[in-house]
């Protein structure tokens, strides 16, 4: 399917797209592959009562197969095949360890969700959907996007624009891992450009993902919509299988991420992740203007981006359209009960141009 067979969408996007998410587009015209179509070709033997130590050994030698297979460009010799265990189902076998003793994010609340356990996130074991639609509102090169929203969020943020399914205030359901792939392939056959796995947060949910992936059978891209604080074992795992690594860069210190979303150490852990996410996955990054946090937050975020990444790696969406929700109506933030203004926006803009940042700003 190339883009004369998508809904009228746009189809010119900037340079700095076209350059960091060339595979992207490429897959999108039928010249190349997602990574599903590799992870699931690749043979693995183990045994599922194997220690998590050795899983891990042998994923990272299949892991390392599947990377050296692609940039020779020798991947489409194994496309097709379905071996009796592949690097895929070695992926859910070690999710489905990580989840009785939960560390997919950073919180490590180390409970076994298996068992019944709930952590800060309060996902239990089996994956709580929301809601599932082909989504027009993200990034022009990213739309139309079949997204799957679930419940539950390991962010308290206290502006939350998705309060009533990152909380837990609205209702959900468990669907058949079939059904949910049959919904994704429907919808690349009706023109989505991807499956954008959002929330809530999708990061307490892997496991679930992918035994969902596993059984899609059409080429659609795979994007994972985050706010970053994930384990570097949780990225390990997504490593091979997610296409487009998106990563919310909300705050530029601990003090503003520790009030305004209830989590620790969250500038070490969301910049050692996103630059360990350069190279192993197309990277969006998305920055949200908040009202009097120019100087703390945003400034910061866009000066260690120039210092710390190449800007042929990443596409960095600049945000504007801030608007107070959830607790913030509540009159417990002041500081944020207003929408950015026009000085705010133009600062942020200026600087990013300034540093000579690969960014857009849309929506």
């Amino acid at each position: 399917m190339g883009f004369g067979d998508f809904m009228e969408v746009s189809t010119e996007f900037p340079d700095v797209v076209k350059l960091v998410f060339r595979k992207y587009l490429s897959v999108l015209e039928g010249k190349d592959y997602p990574l599903h179509y590799v992870v699931k070709s690749i043979e693995v033997e183990f045994k599922p009562d194997d220690s998590l130590r050795r899983l891990w050994q042998l994923h990272d030698v299949a892991l390392q197969e599947m990377w050296d297979l692609i940039s020779e460009q020798r991947s489409g010799e194994i496309i097709g095949l379905r071996p009796k265990q592949s690097l895929l189902d070695l992926k859910i076998c070690i999710a489905e360890n990580i989840v009785r003793s939960c560390h997919f994010c950073e919180n490590r609340c180390r409970v076994n969700r298996f068992a019944g356990q709930v952590g800060k996130c309060r996902c239990p074991y089996r994956v709580v959907v929301h809601s599932a639609f082909t989504h027009y509102g993200e990034e022009s090169f990213v739309s139309p996007s079949f997204t799957i929203f679930t419940l539950g969020c390991n962010f308290h943020c206290v502006y939350c624009q998705n309060w009533r399914i990152s909380q837990w205030y609205d209702e959900g359901t468990n669907l058949d891992y079939s059904y949910m792939a049959y919904l994704v392939d429907e919808a690349f056959d009706r023109g989505a450009r991807n499956l954008n796995l959002y929330g809530g947060e999708p990061t307490p949910w892997i496991h679930e993902w992918l035994k969902v992936i596993k059984e899609i059978k059409k080429p659609i891209p795979i994007l994972f919509n985050s706010n970053g604080y994930f384990t570097p074992e949780a990225q390990k795992i997504l490593e091979g299988v997610v296409d487009i690594m998106k990563i919310d860069l909300k705050y530029g210190n601990d003090d503003c991420a520790r009030k305004l979303s209830g989590v620790e150490n969250y500038w070490d852990i969301v910049t050692r992740n996103t630059k360990a996410c350069v190279g192993k996955f197309m990277l969006l990054l998305r920055h949200l203007i908040l009202p009097n946090h120019v100087e703390c937050c945003s400034e910061k975020i866009l000066k260690w981006l120039s210092q710390e990444i190449e800007p042929d790696k990443y596409v960095l969406n600049i945000m504007t359209q801030y608007q107070p929700e959830y607790r913030v109506l509540r009159g417990e933030f002041p500081e944020l009960a207003r929408h950015v203004n026009k000085d705010e926006v133009e600062k942020v803009v200026k600087l990013a141009k300034d540093l000579g940042l690969s960014y857009i700003v849309e929506r």
